[in-house]
């Protein structure tokens, strides 16, 4: 599956002339502008706000992206991604770093369910 993430419009004007027909395209809706529509398989999300919102910076909006991308693809499980997260951050930090990544997941959820 091609995939392209961008959460600033430079990642956009950079990297959008790849993206092949069919590929999953997710984007912070709110930084990157005129993303053309698709067959379903572009979704412009509020990711560095929901970063924001959830943890009180947008230090954390990788990890809200990658919710985002496990929801919208189903290529790997997403208790699988939350362990490997806990497995990477001691503490309290894990906690933090799960609570953005589950926000993802209901960001594309509550996105996919309109």
């Amino acid at each position: 599956m091609d995939v392209l993430v961008a959460l600033t419009p430079e990642a956009w004007e950079r990297y959008a002339g790849q993206v092949k027909p069919g590929a999953l395209v997710v984007v912070d809706g709110e930084r990157v502008p005129n993303v053309p529509a698709s067959d379903g398989t572009r979704h412009a999300l509020p990711i560095l706000a929901t970063a924001q919102r959830v943890l009180g910076t947008p230090v954390g909006a990788n990890l809200v992206a990658l919710g985002a991308l496990v929801a919208l693809s189903d290529v790997v499980p997403a208790k699988a991604v939350e362990a490997a997260i806990a497995g990477r951050r001691p503490g309290g930090s894990a906690e933090r770093a799960l609570r953005a990544f589950r926000a993802g997941i209901e960001l594309a959820h509550r996105a996919t369910r309109r």
